[in-house]
């Protein structure tokens, strides 16, 4: 009789690990995963590396290369652009404003109206969408540590699975999970994201995930950046490691950027490389930038 009961009870043990191993992956395990993993990492400071702007004007390609230095947190380009430098931007021609005046009695008082307009084309600026105030480090929310007190006692306890919980009492997003794929020859899932709050804010739709390291390794995104046109187009995010650590790779719009009287580029991306971990600890001054920029949120 005994050995009957200990052969039902390994059959019962043999179907449960069947059924969990027939059973699909939690896309919000998946999803606390990758944070926990990007929540851990720790990035050199300061730390220099290079952005690279394309946009597609027409039938034509062009780009612009900055270098950027990154220190306790913050950005700045050294300087403008390589293009720029070697052929500065120098505003030239006639600003030509047309004016309307309508007016009775007015020598007696009468009422006064005027009108005015721009009569030339506004001047596109010298860098196609903005000085970047840029890091390849941004993780799009991902890798939000410093939510709270709870996220701090999480950061001290160095428990992944405590900053997975945390995450899960507070979802910005509904998470399905939409197959495996290979990317770049890693197996990867690929989760949908649908906002349950804020889709402005948060703009993550798509993500793609190594399956061994949960690494983040592609996003897609409704809106970049902190401007428009940028906010209004989705995006593709790619990602590559360095160091064992992740960072944004390049982002690549999926539709034209139309600027509001001005111009309008068939493609862009933004591309981030030669990053360098500084010896020099010299702040970073802030920024008094005139110009347009280009920043995240």
């Amino acid at each position: 009789m005994l050995n009957v009961m200990r052969s039902l009870v390994a059959i019962s043990s043999l179907l449960l690990l069947g059924a969990n191993a027939t059973s699909p992956p939690d896309p919000y395990a998946i999803y606390d995963q990758a944070r926990s993993a990007l929540a851990a990492q720790r990035y050199p400071d300061p730390f220099r590396f290079g952005i690279t702007i394309g946009v597609l004007d027409g039938d034509v390609a062009k780009h612009e290369h900055f270098v950027c230095e990154s220190v306790d947190g913050e950005v700045r380009p050294l300087g403008v652009s390589d293009e720029e430098q070697r052929a500065p931007h120098d505003a030239t021609g006639v600003n030509v404003r047309f004016v309307m005046r309508l007016a009775w009695n007015e020598h007696s008082g009468g009422p006064i109206h005027a009108w005015s307009a721009a009569g030339g084309r506004k001047e596109a600026l010298p860098d196609f969408l903005g000085v970047p105030l840029l890091s390849p480090a941004y993780m799009f929310g991902l890798d939000d540590r410093a939510t709270g007190p709870a996220a701090s006692q999480n950061d001290q306890s160095g428990s992944l699975h405590s900053i997975a919980t945390v995450v899960s009492e507070n979802r910005a997003y509904d998470i399905s999970l939409t197959g495996e794929e290979t990317m770049a020859g890693i197996p990867a899932y690929h989760l949908r994201l649908a906002p349950l709050r804020s889709p402005a804010i948060n703009r993550l739709r798509d993500l793609w995930i190594d399956e061994t390291t949960f690494s983040v390794l592609q996003a897609k995104l409704q809106g970049n950046f902190s401007n428009a046109p940028m906010t209004e187009v989705p995006w593709t995010v790619t990602f590559a490691t360095a160091g064992g650590l992740t960072y944004i790779k390049n982002e690549t719009t999926l539709a034209p950027l139309r600027f509001h009287r001005d111009r309008t580029f068939d493609g862009a991306s933004i591309a981030f490389d030669s990053i360098d971990e500084m010896t020099s600890t010299l702040p970073v001054l802030p920024n008094v930038l005139t110009q347009s920029v280009l920043r995240e949120p």
